[in-house]
């Protein structure tokens, strides 16, 4: 009975509770200020309101005049109608429900440890901020001044869209911001502010619209780390702690001031791009060990990078525009693989260093600079030159410069500007490429192979102190320009070809280590140029062909000055000296013609050596019974034979003295059929009858002279020769075929030939 009593009692009680707290409940009933009694139809609520509801129905406006703290566990704070004001009051909303479906336009609310949030109308206010609640927020909200995430958690959820109105602030501390079926609208540029402990980013930094970035944690061993990759358009302000965007792709398009002892961690996969106008505030500073993938520095208005701190550049150094200055006690390492990328910009050294032990690249693909410290590194590989300005421009020199892979020269051009190169690996030309020599400058080509593309020289500078050729398996590299040695050309293996110019060895310069298989092919038109001094010493000029090495030697004496001499060497020996029919297809010579030529002003009077190989003798050539030919007065002449020598590099040699003019020059030997052409005329001389049937009367009219008769046929095979002095000589020729031949006729003491064509029938 008692037990009946005791719960009927509760009920009661219970009962009196709730219809007390009805009865305390604040409703607006006429729109007024939060402090009009009228606005609730009898008492306001006042600045605290605990255990009591708040309802402002549809229709109702609330203008909220004094700040208000809202809690109760099973109280709601609902809002149908409107709350707004024009001041500077908010509502903090300790504990309860923010329920309702209207609008708040205030200038703050706070989230304390509110249980329940299931507002879905519209909030406007200049400060949202949560102290320590689980908000699951699916209203509208609109923040023109910020976001404050102190502690807890905001998740957006269906039907949730919070908008950062342009200039306004995420402040993030112990608290977070999530998405579940709603949206994060920070389309406007926005700041974001980092404070307190270590943390990660989150959906709070949008990469395209965010503003400035200020990172401020509790101390320097606190870490910020980079969820996604992040755009930063304004300044990016690191006062303390640790910035790790290890993975990501970070990049600032404005201004980087760092506080003493903050940091970046990056890793060998982050990228770091500063595109920004004029200069950077602070230095770079990164943590110990650090290495990153990509560091690119584009900056407007050629400003500068200051690097504090070493770092590794595991993939590309992009030095686009202005430059990357490394400060004491820093150093920029390219590790193996790594590129450094030149297009406007530069590094520089202020006290700290470049580490280019391992293997790395470089490639240039702007316009004309300087080059840097980026060319100063053992192990620097290959190299590349491909710059984009409207006219070739250079890379200029600032150290001598040592590439161990390939040289890559596709457009623009390397001034050597005094210092030396040395290509130790590959070498491909564009043929739009070139070099700008220097006279101090030496170029060691130590070549794997062949080279891919001419060696061409600007036309600015085209000489060089020392030219060394070191190309192995045979190979050779071809001139695409004029080039002028001041003091030494050094073949140590391979061959240069010079095609169509001229390789000029000044007077103060030597050529030394040429041999039959080291020497200047002229495979075009180009010659091969030494200063002979009248008087001393034969100079030889180690040239040949393509098939084979043929020097020659030259020495100027008594009568004759000094002066540049010119030798071109090609294959073939021609009727016309250097046109016409090849008679070496033939005859017994040896298959090489050169063509010597003097500079302007030399009197000419000299004796030439000829070399070759064995391999240039054709059609049984007799080397005991040869002599050197000149082509003159359109004929090839003869020469007393003799015996040639075996000369030095596996050659035999052919000397000629008393030469006062330069024209073709052959061997050739008693049996040659040269110059196998018709004179046009022949003084004192008659031949007849032509056409011949069983004889030719040949008559001279020139007393105890002796003359070589030589009948050739139209193959430039001789069918007969003879010496005689008589006046009238008659040769039978009915044993010959019917047919086209040539009386040849030559004086051994002057050199004069005379040719006639006559018929047999």
């Amino acid at each position: 009975m008692k037990s009946n009593l005791f719960f009927k009692t509760g009920l009661a009680v219970f009962a009196l509770i709730l219809y007390s707290s009805t009865l305390r409940a604040y409703t607006a009933v006429a729109s007024g200020n939060w402090s009009n009694s009228a606005t609730w139809g009898g008492t306001a609520p006042g600045a605290t309101v605990s255990n009591q509801d708040i309802v402002i129905p549809y229709g109702i406006t609330v203008g909220l005049d004094m700040n208000v703290s809202f809690s109760g566990l099973s109280n709601s704070f609902t809002v149908d109608g409107n709350i707004a004001n024009a001041g500077t009051t908010g509502i903090t909303l300790v504990q309860g429900t923010f329920a309702g479906s209207g609008s708040v336009a205030v200038n703050r609310i706070t989230f304390s440890t509110l249980a329940a949030v299931t507002f879905t109308g519209n909030m406007n206010v200049n400060l949202l901020e949560n102290e320590g609640a689980a908000v699951v927020l699916g209203a509208v909200v609109n923040i023109t001044d910020t976001l404050n995430l102190d502690a807890g958690s905001i998740l957006l959820n269906t039907g949730g869209n919070m908008i950062l109105q342009t200039n306004s602030t995420v402040r993030v501390n112990s608290g977070s911001l999530s998405i579940h079926g709603g949206v994060f609208s920070n389309t406007n540029s926005y700041n974001v502010v980092y404070v307190g402990a270590s943390k990660t980013t989150g959906i709070e930094l949008n990469t395209l619209t965010l503003g400035q970035l200020y990172i401020n944690l509790s101390d320097n061993t606190q870490t910020l780390t980079l969820g996604n990759d992040l755009l930063v358009n304004g300044t990016l302000s690191v006062s303390a702690g640790k910035f790790d965007f290890s993975n990501r792709q970070l990049s600032l398009r404005g201004d980087l001031v760092m506080g003493k002892g903050a940091s970046f961690t990056s890793n060998t996969s982050s990228q770091l791009i500063i595109q920004s106008d004029g200069m950077i505030t602070s230095a770079l500073n990164f943590s110990t060990g650090s290495s990153i993938q990509t560091l690119s520095v584009h900056l407007t208005g050629n400003g500068t990078v200051r690097l504090a701190s070493s770092l590794g550049i595991a993939g590309y150094l992009k030095l686009m525009l202005g430059a990357l200055s490394i400060e004491n006690s820093a150093t920029v390492t390219a590790q193996s693989g790594s590129v450094v990328h030149i297009e406007y910009g530069s590094m520089i050294i202020n006290g700290g260093a470049f580490d280019g032990t391992a293997s790395y690249d470089v490639e240039y693909m702007g316009g004309p600079l300087p080059a840097g410290v980026e060319l100063t590194g053992p192990g620097l590989n290959n190299v590349t030159v491909s710059l984009t300005s409207p006219t070739p421009s250079g890379i200029s020199l600032n150290g001598n410069v040592a590439v161990a892979g390939k040289l890559n020269l596709i457009f623009g051009s390397i001034n050597l500007n005094g210092y030396n190169m040395a290509l130790n690996g590959t070498f491909y030309s564009s043929g739009t490429g070139s070099f700008i020599g220097h006279v101090n400058s030496e170029l060691d080509l130590n070549l794997a192979g062949y080279a891919s593309g001419a060696l061409v020289f600007d036309a600015s500078n085209q000489q060089l102190k020392t030219l060394s050729i070191n190309i192995a398996n045979g190979g050779s590299i071809t001139m695409g320009s004029p080039i002028s040695i001041n003091t030494l050309l050094n073949f140590s293996s391979g061959l240069i070809d010079i095609a169509g110019n001229d390789l000029i060895i000044l007077s103060t310069a030597s050529i030394t280590g040429y041999s039959d298989t080291r020497y200047v092919i002229t495979s075009g038109t180009g010659r091969l140029q030494l200063f002979v001094q009248s008087g001393s010493a034969p100079v030889l000029f180690p040239v040949g062909t393509a098939t084979g090495y043929a020097p020659g030697t030259i020495q100027q004496v008594s009568g004759g000055s000094s002066g540049n001499f010119m030798i071109h060497v090609m294959d073939g020996v021609y009727v016309g000296g250097t046109s016409g029919y090849n008679s070496a297809a033939i005859s017994s010579v040896v298959n090489h013609t050169w063509l010597i030529e003097a500079a302007s002003g030399t009197t000419v009077n000299m004796s030439l050596s000829l070399a070759w190989t064995a391999a240039a003798e054709v059609n049984g050539f007799d080397r005991s019974q040869s002599y050197i030919s000149h082509f003159l007065n359109a004929q090839w002449d003869t020469y007393a034979m003799a015996s040639a020598s075996a000369g030095a590099n596996n050659t035999y040699v052919m000397n000629r003295t008393g030469i006062t003019s330069l024209s073709p020059f052959t061997v050739a030997d008693n049996k040659a059929a040269l110059g196998i052409q018709e004179a046009v005329t022949l003084p004192s001389i008659q031949f007849y009858p032509n056409p011949a049937t069983s004889e030719l009367n040949v008559e001279i009219r020139e007393n105890e002279a002796t003359w070589l008769y030589e009948i050739i046929d139209v193959t430039g095979k001789t069918v007969f020769s003879t010496l005689s002095n008589a006046p009238i000589n008659r040769f039978a020729v009915n044993e010959l075929e019917n047919g086209s031949y040539f009386m040849r006729i030559s004086n051994p003491v002057d050199h004069r030939i005379f040719v006639k064509r006559f018929v047999k029938i």
